[in-house]
């Protein structure tokens, strides 16, 4: 039962860890994910446009 007890500790520090270490990598990548995002954002603007001037009408 001690075992037991001592494995689910373990497993939970193991989890809590694991979660702030995610945490910190979501932080310091969100402003690399947003400036991804806008980039993608922004081809597809021109994208829109570019096929709105050149396609007949």
């Amino acid at each position: 039962m001690a075992e037991a007890k001592g494995e689910l500790e373990r497993q939970e520090a193991e989890v809590a860890r694991l979660a702030s270490t995610e945490r910190h990598l979501r932080e310091t990548t969100r402003a690399k994910r947003l400036l991804f995002l806008g980039v993608v954002l922004a081809a597809l603007v021109v994208l829109v446009v570019l096929l709105a001037v050149l396609l007949p009408r």
